[in-house]
């Protein structure tokens, strides 16, 4: 089993489909108001969806041992979910919804150089162990 590639495939898949269970993403959608079908304000939801994106990349590429010619799909996937919400589901929930999209992307930017720059090092610390030996 390639487990870092199911890893990597499932985070992507839930990070993808995140903006879609936006309950103020969903009225919209579906072309309804979404104070007039929920009962709770929805109108930070959409933020909800941008810092659930940037835990999942900051787990993957913290927590979970892959690769970085597998991870790149983690947080690809986050950013085309958020760019097919934001030209489709035009409205956003609060007037921060730029600023929270640019700050993810420049998050995805330095989890994934970390990511790989861990890896490098530890591919290094591997090479120097395997030549010790």
């Amino acid at each position: 089993w390639r487990w870092e590639l199911l890893a990597a495939v499932f985070i992507a898949f839930g990070s993808a489909v995140l903006p879609f269970m936006s309950p103020w993403h969903i009225a919209l959608v579906c072309g309804r108001e979404p104070n007039s079908i929920w009962m709770l304000d929805t109108t930070g939801a959409d933020l909800m969806d941008v810092i659930s994106k940037i835990a999942a990349v900051n787990m993957c590429c913290l927590f979970i041992p892959v690769r970085a010619c597998v991870l790149w799909v983690v947080p690809v996937s986050g950013v085309l979910s958020h760019i097919v919400v934001a030209k489709f589901v035009i409205a956003a929930a609060t007037p921060y919804y730029t600023q929270a999209s640019v700050i993810m992307l420049v998050l995805f930017a330095f989890a994934t150089q970390g990511a790989h720059r861990n890896e490098l090092h530890m591919r290094e610390k591997w090479l120097a162990e395997q030549r010790a030996a």
